[in-house]
Parts: structure tokens; C-alpha cells; sequence
């Protein structure tokens, strides 16, 4: 069993997050490229199995780096998670409360040719997660990838382009003082990954979470896709400062 293997074994997702026994440790920033985000991309949205997933038409200007990791990671798909249940919806939940909506940002480590072959297979991820909570104002950010959601569902397993928009207007760019743990990520194939949590909470309105909930109207598997809670294993939540 090779040494990711074993790592999977140990790093289940999603998991709860208590603030309280997040241990607090000085990081460097988190950094963001310049560009990330910013350029009037055009979008791909899928509808698979049980998922919404949208691609960015330039994944190749927007990466992260600093912190607690040990690469560069460059953006590759953004996906959604909810429930038809009121008291569920994000994968993760902090202190045993659910959101609505996680929105998790995947990131594919760039490698180097110096890793060796434990390092190419460990934490080739970086998931970067967004929690929403309801609020009377809708997300006009969002709507734009809502309003090609049922369109996506109609040509289910196919890419479905929309209207383009910036990114950056949808999410918040932080350098420090949120959590992170080491994980894997809630997909096939499970890879080991970092999690890193957006301090700041993003707002959508009833509506717009209606347009998700629908989805199971048409695809009933996906009137809850949020994996279970799993155990830590002995694994720390950081508090990065």
C-alpha cells in the first residue's frame, strides 16, 4: 500500500469543526495571483451525478500559494453542495451546524520536478471552501451560474455554457485568521487534500436556494448531495493567524 494510500485511510472529509479546539499557529499569508478571479470568464456547467460543478474558461491565471502550503495550486472546478433539509446542506459543519450552501473551489497542485513520488501523490489538492447563508438580498454573482442550473439539468453529464462574469465578484480573498486540516476531497477518487475555510460567510436568497432544492425534481439523487460527517482520526483543525 503506497504511503497515499495509507493517508486516505487516516483523512476522511467532510468533518465537524469546533472553534474551540482549533489550535492557533502563526502562518505566512495565504496568497492569491493577481489575476484570480478577475478576467470576464466564461463558464461550463455541469450536472453529474449528483453535483453541480462549473468550469472557468482561464483556470490558468488563478492560483493560490503560502500558508500552510507547500505548492503552488492552480483553480479547477467549482462545486456545490446542499440539502432538501432545513438543518443540512454544507458537507462540513462548525461547531454541529450545517449551512445552507458550501461551495468548495478545487485546486490541482502545479508539481515540481523535484517532488519525489510520496510528495507527487500527497495533498495534490486544495480545496477551498465558502459556507452561504440565507439573506433577503439575492447574490447577483451567483445568479449567474443559478440561471444555467436547470438548462444543466436538462443536458445532464454535458457542458452547458453561460453567460461570462468575474469570479472574484463571487468569493472573498482572505490571507489569514481562518481554519484549515488536512483531508481528502468528497469525490471520486478521493484524493488527500488541504481545506481551507473562508472566514467571512457569502449570502444567497431564499430563491436562489430554491433553484438548487429543485434539482432534485428532476434528479431526486441529488436532493441531498452533502457526505456524511466523518471522524478526525486524531487530526488537528488549525486556526491560521
Amino acid at each position: 500500500m503506497t504511503a497515499a494510500c495509507k493517508l486516505k485511510k487516516r483523512r476522511p472529509s467532510p468533518v465537524n469543526i469546533s472553534h474551540l479546539r482549533a489550535k492557533p499557529k502563526l502562518y505566512p499569508p495565504l496568497n492569491w495571483s493577481a489575476e484570480y478571479g478577475e478576467s470576464f470568464s466564461s463558464q461550463l456547467v455541469l450536472c453529474d451525478e449528483d453535483a453541480i460543478r462549473v468550469y472557468l474558461s482561464q483556470p490558468e491565471e488563478s492560483f493560490i500559494w503560502g500558508g500552510p502550503l507547500t505548492a503552488n495550486y492552480i483553480l479547477r472546478n467549482i462545486t456545490f453542495h446542499w440539502s432538501l433539509r432545513k438543518n443540512k446542506g454544507s458537507e462540513h459543519t462548525f461547531d454541529d451546524k450545517h449551512y445552507p450552501v458550501e461551495m468548495q473551489v478545487v485546486h490541482e497542485k502545479i508539481e515540481s520536478e523535484d517532488d519525489s513520488k510520496d510528495a507527487k501523490e500527497a495533498d495534490n489538492f486544495l480545496v477551498v471552501s465558502y459556507m452561504f447563508e440565507l439573506s433577503d438580498i439575492p447574490n447577483e454573482a451567483l445568479q449567474n451560474i443559478l440561471d444555467t442550473v436547470p438548462k444543466s439539468i436538462k443536458y445532464a453529464n454535458q457542458f452547458v455554457p453561460s453567460e461570462p462574469f468575474r469570479f472574484c465578484d463571487l468569493i472573498e480573498k482572505f490571507t489569514k485568521n481562518y481554519l484549515f486540516y488536512k483531508g481528502q476531497l468528497t469525490e471520486p477518487q478521493f484524493d488527500t487534500c488541504y481545506w481551507l475555510f473562508c472566514p467571512c460567510k457569502l449570502l444567497l436568497s431564499p430563491k436562489q436556494l430554491c433553484i438548487f432544492k429543485k434539482c432534485a425534481d428532476y434528479k431526486p439523487e441529488m436532493a441531498e448531495n452533502c457526505k456524511p460527517i466523518q471522524p478526525l482520526n486524531k487530526r488537528k483543525v488549525f486556526y491560521a493567524m
